[in-house]
């Protein structure tokens, strides 16, 4: 047997694998030793992979984490390294016509299973595909070294018990680009609904309700997204909490004492139902089961189940003081709106007039918490609102269920449909009319789909401009995701606008938003007349007085959007500002990298000018890379046998098409006879659903945004259909029962 030829230098780092003396090498391994090596050299004491697993939950864990990944990502790799990577682009570089895969491999001492139980939650070691040239190969190394350092991976690593830990790679020929699509590169998202995953900053919000807890999720963010950044998070924690609350004491209710009733979630905030159900037990007039059809998290049937195990006969005179004190709110919630929305409107509009650039920087963190207080002003009010009117849509539907006892509990809430366009109607409303303006400009629609509108100027000088910008006037304000405080905002940029509306120019026409709304408003008034013969006199006048204030309280919270929406936008004005400070003082922190990090460290940060931000911000900056890359989702595996998927019918009637699964917010064309199966409704893309036979969604309930939209232009739609767009296929034929709650599968398709 002749002897084997002595290995090349750059065969001695990287050492061929799966190769023969027929066939050429195909893959090659770095083995961890280099990587040991390099962070022995370059990282101080205590940042280490030992050192960091150790001090992971300790209260600088984090900045160690940020010092660690900064230091790996900016100091160039060891000489043999590099030397190798360019011997093997060197020697073989000519027929590597497609690049390699690098693929990263965890290396962990401590408890068993450590390296699988990684792999498969969102913290996971990804591939990089279809890296051409050894600079792109080395870069590629040095973010595969690095991402053992963020302090997501660490905390995670931490809690599955590995006390030590290294990094190996592999280099793997790409032999076809359609062959990426088959690699396993990418780890099975975690849960949706899990509260704020291991590794979460510690200066972001979060609560202590557990993994396993039943919750309805809130998502705040862009759906099918990265999680919220951490500026949105510790703004919208706090938010939601007093606002559930403001919400809650509106129905005579006492919110709970702890705070761990609502929790950060990745894409937004969850609330233990089981928890809202025990503080709504003492709800008058059947307000427990609808609060919790309000807020959605599972079928009505499983919802009326936990209603009524909380219910018991004490609750009978609490229940007349939660009445007595929910009339008197509904009541006295006009005079609070009456007194609050303009000093809302006058101090977003001083805000807003503000010239940023000649503030000094001590004075910023006073000025982004006034904007925050006002948002925590208007949300109180929102909420009050929304609880005086939860209150009202109870007492009617107790009305008609006290002589039609087989109605739903959402009766009443089915009555009030059309009585006053929510934001999101009004936002489909004037998004038909711009529609129009564009069908009718055959220039202006052909400039709105080669996507060249970004904003109202690159529009010509007619009627489609003009409305464009009488639509940004009155709608700028809004994004999709728009508590996400990183997405900009329509009046700074009109490009997400022009995709939606390049959607819709792309279908056939239908009825208009105006012709719906009536239509919805016609069937409630229809709906109410069968139920009257039943009604005495009195209750007849009752229910006409209820009607009426609900539309009087809907009306009030419709103009609260509109402020809500401008101090958002004012929030992110200042955050902007306060990023633009940071990289004056680090030019290395990448733009928008304020968003990252809360509020509350971003004020310490100003008042002490602190460099050390800059390494915390990059690091954030790549795990939430790491989270969007994860949040990709998996093939849907075979259909479930079930005929029939059950949730929350939010809004009436019955619509009947092929099923159209989306996993974003926006698709590429729609037709009017599909029904949309989303997993989160995002209020700005509601003109979208205008053009639906109807509207699945896994999250929400009876109050979401996307609820009183569907109501408001007859839109059959049904909520809370637990991992609806897994279950369901694309193409599969389905009617949607909006008054039911059920998804029933008609068809293959």
């Amino acid at each position: 047997m002749a002897d084997s030829p002595p290995l090349l230098p750059w065969r001695e780092v990287l050492r061929p694998l799966e190769s023969s003396a027929s066939e050429p090498e195909r893959a090659w391994q770095l083995d961890r030793g280099h990587f040991d090596q390099h962070v022995r050299v370059i990282l101080p004491p205590k940042h280490e992979p030992r050192a960091l697993l150790k001090h992971a939950n300790d209260e600088l864990g984090e900045e160690r984490c940020a010092r660690a990944h900064d230091r790996l990502c900016s100091a160039p790799l060891p000489e043999a390294v590099t030397r190798a990577v360019q011997g093997l682009w060197r020697e073989i570089g000519s027929r590597l016509e497609h690049g390699l895969i690098v693929q990263p491999s965890l290396i962990a001492e401590g408890r068993r299973g450590v390296e699988a139980a990684l792999g498969s939650s969102a913290w996971g070691p990804q591939a990089v595909v279809g890296v051409l040239g050894p600079e792109a190969t080395s870069a590629a190394i040095a973010r595969a070294w690095a991402w053992l350092s963020l302090h997501g991976v660490v905390a995670e690593l931490a809690r599955l018990g590995a006390r030590d830990a290294s990094v190996a790679i592999m280099l793997r020929e790409l032999p076809d680009p359609a062959h990426a699509a088959t690699l396993e590169d990418v780890a099975e998202p975690a849960s949706p609904t899990q509260a704020l995953p291991a590794g979460a900053s510690r200066d972001a919000p979060a609560g202590v309700l557990g993994t396993d807890a039943p919750r309805a999720e809130i998502i705040l963010g862009l759906a099918g997204d990265a999680p919220l950044s951490a500026a949105s998070a510790s703004i919208a924690l706090p938010l939601v909490r007093e606002a559930m609350a403001a919400c809650l004491e509106a129905l005579g209710c006492k919110p709970p004492r702890a705070d761990g009733w609502v929790a950060m979630t990745p894409r937004g905030v969850a609330v233990d139902t089981p928890e809202l159900a025990r503080v709504l037990a003492i709800a008058p007039a059947h307000g427990a089961e609808l609060g919790l059809l309000a807020l959605g998290g599972d079928s009505e049937r499983a919802i009326g189940r936990l209603a009524q195990q909380h219910d018991h006969p004490s609750h009978r005179l609490r229940r007349v003081r939660a009445a007595l004190e929910a009339a008197r709110t509904a009541l006295g919630v006009d005079h609070d709106f009456a007194r609050m929305p303009p000093r809302l409107v006058q101090d977003v509009d001083a805000l807003e007039n503000m010239d940023l650039g000649l503030l000094p920087t001590d004075a910023t963190p006073t000025t982004l918490e006034h904007a925050i207080a006002l948002l925590r002003q208007a949300g109180k009010l929102w909420a009050r609102g929304l609880g005086a009117e939860i209150a009202v849509h109870a007492a009617l539907g107790a009305l008609v269920r006290r002589r039609v006892p087989e109605a739903p509990a959402k009766v009443g809430t089915f009555l009030l449909r059309g009585r006053s366009a929510s934001s999101g109607a009004a936002l489909a409303l004037a998004f038909d009319q711009l529609a129009g303006l564009m069908r009718a400009d055959p220039g202006a629609a052909e400039l709105v789909r080669a996507g060249q509108i970004r904003r109202a100027g690159d529009l010509p000088k007619g009627r489609p401009r003009t409305g464009l910008e009488q639509f940004l006037a009155e709608h700028g304000q809004l994004a999709l995701g728009v508590f996400e405080l990183a997405q900009p905002r329509w009046s700074e940029d009109a490009g997400e606008l022009a995709r939606l509306l390049r959607v819709l120019l792309g279908t056939t026409p239908q009825p208009a938003a105006a012709r719906r709304h009536d239509q919805a408003r016609a069937d409630a008034e229809g709906e109410l007349a069968l139920y009257e013969p039943k009604l005495s006199l009195v209750e007849r006048a009752l229910a006409r007085t209820l009607r009426n204030r609900a539309g009087a309280i809907a009306r009030w919270r419709r103009e609260l959007d509109g402020a809500t929406l401008r101090a958002l936008a004012v929030t992110r004005r200042i955050l902007l500002d306060v990023d633009r400070r940071l990289r004056r003082i680090d030019p290395r922190i990448p733009e928008g990298g304020a968003l990252h990090c809360s509020v509350s460290l971003l004020e310490r940060a100003l008042c002490a000018e602190l460099p050390e931000l800059g390494p915390l911000i990059r690091m954030r900056v790549a795990q939430r890379g790491l989270a969007a890359t994860a949040a990709k989702r998996t093939e849907p595996g075979p259909a479930e046998p079930a005929s029939e998927l059950a949730g929350i019918g939010v809004s009436p009637g019955l619509g009947m098409g092929r099923a159209r699964v989306l996993h974003g917010p926006l698709p590429a064309t729609l037709d009017p006879d599909e029904v949309v199966v989303i997993p989160h409704a995002d209020p700005a893309a509601s003109p979208l659903y205008l053009r639906a036979a109807a509207l699945v969604v896994e999250t929400g309930g009876l109050f979401a945004p996307a609820a009183g939209i569907a109501r408001d232009l007859a839109l059959p739609a049904v909520m809370s259909v637990a991992r609806a767009t897994t279950r369901l296929r694309q193409g599969e034929l389905v009617r949607v029962d909006g008054t039911r709650g059920s998804v029933e599968r008609l068809a293959g398709p």
